[in-house]
Parts: structure tokens; sequence; C-alpha cells
């Protein structure tokens, strides 16, 4: 849904002004969520200076423009990255992870946002850091050794960490997939 505005635009001397109307088409869900970026950033600039009731007040106002719970994130980020908003979807994904470093799943998200964009060297660090935290993250291993696979087919840490998500959950239909693959480019490699 789109909406119209009329700006005026005023030019001229103060004795002789001669307003101007431009009108222009905006696209209210665009201006909420850039507003919602710009919310994030200063909820996380506050958190680095150690103002807590600044942090709480911006991440109070982003939340009153879009629902920022994990469940809620988790789905914005990769319908963004399908819609070609890729650049928003990592603002609003680097944020929360900077909002909460130690939150393997904001992590996870992170690393997911920057796979879904083709970023998939990008990708591994939030990973790692979220493994490091939470080893037994839904997906967490499948996904990392699917963005080492990226880089490099024949991956024996890939095989390693898809044989680990195997034993964690065997009936992980991805990642034996991507083990399938990955060994047959280690043998392929030999």
């Amino acid at each position: 849904m789109f909406g119209t505005i009329v700006v005026f635009i005023v030019s001229g001397a103060a004795d002789n002004l001669h307003p101007q109307m431009l009108k222009t088409t905006v696209d209210p869900h665009q201006v909420l969520l850039d507003s919602f970026q710009t919310f994030l950033r200063h909820a996380v600039a506050a958190l680095h200076k150690g103002d807590r009731q600044a942090h709480d007040i911006w991440l109070q106002a982003a939340s009153h423009l879009f629902p920022t719970n994990p469940d809620s994130l988790d789905e914005m980020t990769p319908q963004l990255v399908a819609k070609g908003r890729g650049v928003e979807a990592e603002t609003i994904a680097r944020a929360f992870a900077a909002l909460a470093p130690h939150d393997p799943r904001a992590l996870f998200r992170l690393g997911l946002t920057l796979q879904l964009m083709n970023r998939h060297g990008d990708a591994v660090a939030p990973y790692r850091d979220a493994l490091a935290i939470d080893p037994d993250l839904h997906s967490l291993r499948n996904n990392l050794a699917s963005a080492l696979m990226w880089m490099n087919p024949a991956s024996a840490e890939a095989a390693e960490l898809l044989t680990a998500a195997l034993h964690q959950n065997p009936a992980d239909t991805n990642a034996w997939v991507n083990l399938g693959k990955s060994q047959v480019s280690i043998a392929v490699r030999s």
C-alpha cells in the first residue's frame, strides 16, 4: 500500500515567495522500516556508551513499529532478503546481534541473513560465535557446514559438522543431503 504526500516548497526572497507543490508517492512500510533501523542503531549506540536508560527507550520505540521478539525477527529478516531488501535485513540482524552478543539465536539469525544474501564467507563468523555459545542450537551445524561448503565443497570441517548435526538429530534431511554432497566432493578431491 502506497500513500501520496504533498510537500510545499517555498523559494525566493522573503518579500517575494514562490510556493511550489511537490507530490510524491511513499511506501509507508519503508518509512516505518527506516525508522525501525534508526531506532535500533540508537539503541546499539546507547548500549555501547553504557546508557541503559536510553537503550531501553530506543528499543521500546523500535518495538512500537515492528515486533522485536526473536520469533518475529526470525521471520522478518529472511522475508526482507526475499523481497530484495538485504541491506535492511542485515542492518536489523546486526543490530540485534550487537544488542545481545551472547544470544546464540541472534548470532544465528545474522549468519542466516548473510547466507541468504549469498555472503557465505561472512556468515561463518557469526555461526561460529553461536556454536561456541550453544552447540545444540537447531540447524546451526548444518548452516555453518553449508557456508563452509560454498567456500570449499570438500571441506573436512563441514563433513565433521554435518556428522555431529546428524548425531544430534538423525532425522535432519538437510544435513543428510549436505553430508552426501560433502562426501562426494571429498571423494572427487582425493
